[in-house]
């Protein structure tokens, strides 16, 4: 909590995160009591897109009041992840897991929606945004999936 004010945070409020490598991702703040103050949890996803590897990585949390609703958003799955699917992987399966969440996302993001026919996960990467390297991801953005699975 102590934190969260220092950064002027609230639920719901969107950030950035710096990790390891260089990586940065964006999420959004969902206050947990259980927690020690300096201590933040991330979903398997958020460590992964940040850099994080392993809990208990450190992990910069920066106030991300400036992202703005995304244009167009580039998404490819994976090869393998996809080899089974034969659905619309922008109706099917983007569509549902973006719908009414204004999740933010980041170049580079891996995400894993789940194709709601079948409960199977398809692992995509979030190759390009606009207008910035982050956004959200609103019903006004446009879900961009032409290309070529990612090998």
């Amino acid at each position: 909590k102590k934190k969260m004010k220092e950064l002027d945070l609230f639920e719901g409020d969107n950030v950035l995160l710096k990790g390891r490598f260089g990586m940065q991702t964006v999420g959004v703040v969902m206050p947990e009591k259980k927690f020690k103050e300096g201590e933040v949890a991330l979903s398997p996803e958020l460590r992964r897109n940040a850099g994080c590897r392993r809990v208990g990585d450190a992990v910069k949390v920066y106030a991300c009041a400036d992202i703005k609703a995304g244009k167009r958003v580039l998404v490819l799955p994976f090869q393998d992840s996809a080899a089974a699917f034969d659905g619309d992987l922008a109706a099917d399966v983007l569509e549902p897991y973006f719908r009414d969440a204004h999740r933010p996302v980041a170049e580079g993001d891996i995400i894993w929606p789940t194709d709601e026919r079948t409960g199977r996960k398809i692992e995509c990467m979030v190759m390009e945004v606009e207008p910035d390297a982050y956004c959200l991801v609103t019903p006004e953005t446009v879900l961009d999936v032409e290309g070529e699975p990612l090998a």
